[in-house]
């Protein structure tokens, strides 16, 4: 697109490239619309920001009636389905929740996932409703086209920096897809049962009560230490339950035995103590996921780098060998499949520390464009102007190292090392 200096869709990319002792993925996005039929089209590539959804004011005002109770669910609908233009729009947004849509982003047209949408537009955490992010569209390539889409693997490892997001998008997941499938189980366990009702509460519960009406299927309001999508006590609508659940439970290896689950969630494997055991919980959840000999539902099983040696490191550290894609490590099973069932995911802390105006990795030396955006970025945080003007300069390479340099000892490099790690093997 000459006339607009945007740049041509790219259908192939490859996930994880040059990160060592992991093996990328190859992966084949949808077929672009015409450029025209992309949202941003038209604008200079400079004011290409993500754009969220624009939710009209007519179906605001429904959901708000429907939240505090003035109309019922059914009344709710009623009042959609007869105007066009509600009803055009709840379709288009089923529409880009089921099958993804494409957004030009500083003159780059991009795919972005169904989950990856909802994430961003349905799911508000602690800072409003995410930023988009390059890691995170590609995290969410991975576990639609590498997980979801591979009838041969269980679910996928991931191992990040601290505060990098992952347990928010696991909850995004998981409430996302079971929201629209009947009938279906998605549990969670984490390092503590104090842990997994605090995962559960922050990423899962609170999102669902904001859900608008055309999304939150009919649940038990009364009933707050679980998403039961089914009938209750003074339930009077014309609209079939999903009669489906998401709950979270013990952290033993039994908590989920002979269920059949749809999502299951074992955040933070690599902290869990004795007698946690993670191998031993992933034992027992991963014939969960099987109907017959079909894969039926996924695992997201995370973990944050720091302090892994004080509980289930080593343990974790076995499930990602045993998750290894690499030939050469003996993992493989006769189908090509790990040994374990997961697939690993790793972001170095070099992506995903700091972040341009477009939501794009600043790795190596910023963009005079970047270098404004970071500055005054840094001022609004409070930062001097001298430090401002020094760190909008760098990026998140120079900016880490800078760190690990002013530690005072080496142990403390080590564990600024394991906190923000430029690779696996760091880690």
């Amino acid at each position: 697109m000459a006339k607009y200096d945007y740049q041509d869709y790219e259908k192939h990319i490859t996930l994880l490239d040059g990160i060592d002792d992991i093996v990328p993925y190859f992966i084949t996005l949808p077929d672009a619309p015409k450029p025209e039929k992309i949202t941003n089209f038209g604008k200079s590539k400079e004011t290409q920001y993500f754009l969220r959804e624009h939710i009209p004011t007519k179906v605001r005002n429904i959901d708000y009636r429907f939240k505090t109770g003035v109309i019922t669910r059914d009344e709710a609908v009623k009042l959609s389905e007869k105007d066009p233009e509600i009803s055009y729009f709840i379709e288009d947004q089923w529409n880009k929740r089921l099958n993804g849509t494409f957004q030009y982003i500083n003159g780059i047209p991009m795919y972005i996932t169904g989950f990856n949408w909802f994430y961003l537009n349905y799911f508000p955490i602690d800072i409003g409703l995410p930023h988009f992010r390059i890691t995170d569209r590609n995290y969410w390539y991975w576990r639609k086209f590498c997980v979801w889409d591979d009838p041969l693997v269980y679910g996928g490892v991931n191992f990040t920096l601290r505060r990098g997001g992952k347990s928010a998008m696991a909850g995004a997941e998981c409430l996302e897809i079971t929201t629209r499938t009947r009938k279906k189980l998605s549990g969670m366990q984490s390092k503590t049962d104090t842990d997994a009702k605090r995962l559960f509460n922050k990423f899962i519960y609170y999102q669902f009560t904001k859900l608008p009406y055309y999304f939150q299927p009919v649940y038990d309001p009364n009933n707050k230490s679980e998403v039961r999508m089914d009938e209750y006590r003074g339930y009077d609508s014309e609209e079939e339950p999903l009669s489906s659940l998401i709950d979270y439970r013990a952290s033993t290896d039994t908590a989920y035995d002979s269920e059949k689950l749809l999502v299951g969630i074992i955040d933070e494997a690599g902290k869990m103590k004795d007698p946690v055991n993670p191998i031993e919980i992933w034992d027992k959840m991963k014939p969960c996921f099987k109907e017959e000999d079909a894969i039926v539902g996924k695992c997201i099983m995370t973990t944050t780098v720091e302090e892994m040696e004080k509980g289930g490191g080593k343990k974790f550290n076995k499930i990602w060998a045993d998750s290894s894609r690499n030939p050469q490590h003996g993992k493989l099973d006769e189908f090509g499949t790990p040994l374990s069932g997961l697939i690993q995911y790793f972001t170095p802390a070099t992506h995903s520390y700091v972040f341009d105006q477009y939501g794009f990795s600043i790795v190596g030396d910023p963009t005079p464009s970047q270098q404004k955006f970071r500055y005054e970025q840094l001022i609004k945080r409070g930062e001097s102007e001298a430090v401002s003007l020094k760190k909008s300069k760098m990026g998140a390479v120079e900016l880490l190292e800078y760190e690990r340099k002013a530690k005072r000892t080496e142990e403390d490099r080590n564990d600024h090392r394991r906190k923000y790690p430029f690779s696996i093997k760091e880690a």
